[in-house]
């Protein structure tokens, strides 16, 4: 039991830090003579995005007199005393409790969209196979959110991503090279935001155009033809930018022949926006 308890310690501590952990505020001052205690969700040189328990509210910074951020809501209620304004501490821990709840829900929304560039190394199986046991491929991709359409963060709400790509298989005479393109949806579990990384599942229809030779027997063909992506992988973001790996599925439709290839991509991105 004694040893239980200490190898429990470290999670009980760790609870009891983050019970500690102050509700972090913000109150500003307007020209008018208003005063709004909140939290800032989003700011930038000309205005900010305020929410509290009355709403969300952008405000252009030239009708800003002051703005105090603040490690506790206490301390706001202080700095309205200094301004000799009437204090409802109850009325001020809602106002920053239903703040800091929105800004939240805004920050694990998947609104950006990442420019991703990753490669894989990919094995044939079936027929195929026994001539081009494997190949290599690059991808250059784009990823959109699309949480903007709910207002809100849901697992099972996808996004968007678009690819491009060039393989490149060889062995002896046999080689099969050249470009691919598709989209489709793309999802991110439990989000694309998520500190601690995340889930992703993609499936992309599309098509490629290929080069075909044998330089045994000479010969050489061009095929344009259906193509159909899945990746299913775990990605980890750091800011702007993350780093993910995945396992790739490709098919290319062929009348004779099946051409299926499993492989495993490594990565990065960034946020374009």
């Amino acid at each position: 039991m004694r040893k239980l308890i200490i190898a429990c310690l470290p999670l009980l501590l760790l609870i009891a830090i983050s019970l500690q952990i102050p509700l972090r505020a913000d109150t500003i001052k307007l020209v008018e003579g208003s005063i709004l205690v909140g939290k800032i969700i989003k700011e930038d040189k000309k205005s900010l995005e305020f929410t509290n328990a009355y709403g969300t509210f952008q405000i252009k910074k030239i009708h800003i007199v002051d703005i105090y951020k603040t490690n506790d809501y206490t301390e706001d209620i202080e700095i309205l005393k200094k301004m000799d304004r009437d204090v409802n501490a109850a009325e001020i821990k809602k106002n920053v409790e239903a703040g800091q709840v929105k800004k939240e829900i805004r920050e694990k929304m998947w609104v950006n969209g990442r420019i991703s560039v990753s490669g894989s190394f990919n094995y044939v199986f079936g027929r195929v196979g026994g001539k081009l046991p494997y190949g290599y491929s690059g991808h250059l991709a784009l990823d959109q959110g699309l949480d903007m359409a709910l207002g809100r963060r849901h697992p099972l709400m996808p996004g968007l991503r678009f690819e491009g790509g060039y393989l490149n298989f060889h062995r002896g005479s046999y080689a099969v090279s050249g470009f691919n393109a598709g989209g489709g949806l793309m999802w991110a579990v439990p989000s694309m935001k998520n500190r601690g990384g995340c889930f992703v599942f993609a499936m992309m229809p599309g098509a490629s155009l290929l080069d075909i030779t044998n330089s045994e027997s000479g010969g050489r063909a061009k095929s344009y033809t259906f193509t159909a992506q899945a990746i299913a992988g775990y990605q980890v973001s750091f800011g702007v930018f993350s780093m993910f790996f995945h396992a790739r599925y490709t098919y290319i439709y062929d009348r004779n022949v099946l051409f299926n290839t499993i492989g495993a991509e490594a990565g990065f991105g960034f946020n374009a926006w």
